[in-house]
């Protein structure tokens, strides 16, 4: 394998305007399948090889789980430096529609609409495998969330929020009830920012411990962050956790090339006052692309904004989904 916080707003406009772009450069039909991948978690390798060969017996081998089947394929395409493989859903909701837009319009002074283009783009990059184990693997990744005002007047950027990690996986295939299986362990530190300054300043670091585990067509990742402390001078945002919380509980099931996906992040800490709930749903609408609905209720939907309660609803296409 080949080892491989301010900005100016015109350049986070149009760079990211530009990065997001160049996902919508059609390509070919291989390109297409290899990017329709990602279960929010970096590729761990595993020394079992994808069977070859048709069982004919009635009760042959049973069938890899979804997510042991998005690993196998993320293994064969990993080695190829030509390919980006996805991490997050990378989407596009051209209407994004949000109950915060007063709560901002306060905080910036400015106007907003409350409806916004939002977009996602999440990548990983091999680094290196079997360095501890023979089923480990390194991994960089980088998430950006934008929130783009393209209905008001000069289509201001509104937030965009940069996560990058670092992330080490074992791939583990341990059976954990007949059919529940923990597929993966990962570790790794998160940087998390806005990239704004002043008042709407929002940053932190956090260390994370992840479990992924698959029964059929189900996937489920269960992920705890430990945050790293800062001195009060350099604390932009003291109490984010107490409204962002610590844990996240993530399923996705795939049917029929029909994604549905769940989020829960911060209902066990604040005993459910302070959660946030994501569902999501992708289906097909062509060879290329999927439609994607993205419904979200709770605190910390941006960070700029994370002690507000807002609900958000949007529509548009994903390139790839969870599973």
């Amino acid at each position: 394998m080949t080892k491989p916080r301010d900005f100016r707003s015109a350049t986070i406009k149009y760079g990211s305007v530009l990065l997001y772009a160049a996902f919508l450069i059609p390509v070919s039909d291989s390109r297409a399948q290899s990017l329709d991948l990602a279960f929010a978690q970096p590729v761990v390798f595993s020394d079992q090889e994808k069977e070859t060969e048709t069982d004919t017996s009635e009760t042959g081998p049973a069938e890899p789980s979804a997510l042991r089947q998005r690993f196998d394929e993320e293994r064969r395409l990993a080695d190829n430096p030509l390919i980006f493989l996805p991490y997050r859903a990378n989407f596009f909701l051209p209407a994004s529609y949000y109950s915060g837009h007063e709560a901002s319009e306060a905080a910036r002074g400015v106007d907003y609409s409350p409806t916004e283009a939002q977009f996602q783009i999440s990548l990983k990059f091999p680094i290196d495998d079997q360095l501890f184990f023979p089923n480990d693997a390194l991994f960089a990744t980088y998430t950006q969330e934008s929130y783009w005002q393209v209905y008001e007047k000069s289509s201001p950027f509104r937030e965009t929020i940069y996560e990058p990690e670092l992330v080490y996986g074992v791939s583990t295939e341990y059976d954990l009830l007949k059919e529940l299986t923990l597929e993966a362990v990962t570790i790794g530190v998160n940087h998390q920012s806005n990239g704004q300054g002043g008042e709407l300043s929002r940053s932190w670091n956090r260390f994370f411990v992840a479990g992924l585990l698959a029964s059929g067509d189900w996937g489920i990742s269960v992920k705890r962050w430990f945050r790293i402390p800062e001195s009060a001078e350099d604390d932009d945002n003291p109490d984010l956790e107490d409204y962002v919380g610590l844990t996240e509980l993530s399923m996705a099931y795939t049917k029929s090339n029909h994604v549905l996906t769940f989020r829960s992040r911060n209902h066990l800490e604040s005993d459910f006052t302070r959660g946030n709930l994501q569902v999501s749903w992708s289906f097909p609408i062509g060879e290329r692309y999927k439609g994607y609905v993205l419904l979200r209720t709770g605190y910390g939907d941006t960070l700029a904004d994370y002690n507000e309660k807002i609900h958000r609803i949007g529509l548009g296409i994903s390139i790839n989904d969870v599973l």
